[in-house]
Order: structure tokens, then C-alpha cells, then sequence
């Protein structure tokens, strides 16, 4: 896409010509009860994730976000989101090139309502090869997740 001076910039414009892509799923709670990572919620949209082609630096930002909440109002609830990261376009797919880990998480506990995010580096993909990413979950006591996004940034 050519930008002109004058013309209106939409942001999906500039994110399509950057390779940027974004996921999210607004207002969409759903309940995990799980001591091992899952890519789906009860009640909730699943698998909430995005494919992409990986840059000629080989280099991407993945940023993610979610409100987090005890469902069950248990103060020693916890809840953990991470992602997963796999070959191929199919969500969840593929092999998978990096897997969901806590040093890698949001992480919440309690029974206070929480919006977090975090950002994580991921190196030596494949240029040009086309890649996935999933949101994956892990929680005790059925803590409620809402309002979850992932976004997919390429970097120099």
C-alpha cells in the first residue's frame, strides 16, 4: 500500500504494511480450573491467537493482555497466562517452537479484579515462514479470564 500525503492513515492500514497482527477477544470471560496450560476457557472464545509471517529479521514482539478475577471470590486463587508458540497458520497448531511458561506469564492471585499485559522477545524464527501464537492459561479455584488480546509485532 502506497501512503500519500493528505490521505487518512486507519491503523489496520498501517498494521497490515508492517506485518503487525492482533487478536483479541473484548468482554469475553470464560473460567479455567487447570494445574497444567490449556488454550481454552469455559465459556470463553477459544483459542483466542493470531498466525503471522515471520520478518526478514527473524526477531518478533508478542504482547498480551487480560483482566483476571477469582470467579469463585477465593483469596488463594491463582491464575497464569502465557502463550504458545507454533508452526504453520492453524491456531494452536503446528510444532510448536516455544512452549507456555510461568517465567513467561501473567501472573494474579487473590480476589481483586487485575488488568495486565506483559511483552516477550522471540528470536530465530525462520524468515518468511508463517508462524502462530495461542493464548494458553493455567489456574486453581476457576479463576475468571476476560477481555484477552494478543498482538504480534516485527522488530529489527
Amino acid at each position: 500500500m502506497t501512503f500519500t500525503a493528505g490521505s487518512k492513515l486507519r491503523a489496520s492500514d498501517l498494521n497490515a504494511e508492517l506485518g503487525v497482527t492482533v487478536t483479541h477477544a473484548p468482554n469475553d470471560s470464560g473460567t479455567v480450573n487447570s494445574t497444567a496450560y490449556v488454550g481454552t476457557r469455559t465459556g470463553g472464545t477459544n483459542p483466542v491467537g493470531t498466525s503471522f509471517v515471520a520478518p526478514t529479521s527473524g526477531k518478533v514482539l508478542v504482547h498480551w493482555a487480560c483482566g483476571l478475577v477469582s470467579a469463585a471470590g477465593n483469596a488463594t486463587a491463582t491464575m497464569l497466562v502465557s502463550f504458545r508458540l507454533g508452526q504453520g497458520a492453524t491456531v494452536g497448531g503446528g510444532t510448536q517452537v516455544l512452549a507456555p511458561a510461568d517465567t513467561r506469564a501473567i501472573q494474579h492471585a487473590g480476589t481483586t479484579d487485575q488488568q495486565a499485559g506483559r511483552t516477550s522477545l522471540v528470536t530465530g524464527l525462520t524468515p518468511g515462514a508463517v508462524y502462530n501464537v495461542q493464548l494458553m492459561y493455567r489456574g486453581v479455584a476457576a479463576m475468571a479470564v476476560g477481555s484477552v488480546e494478543i498482538t504480534v509485532q516485527p522488530t529489527t
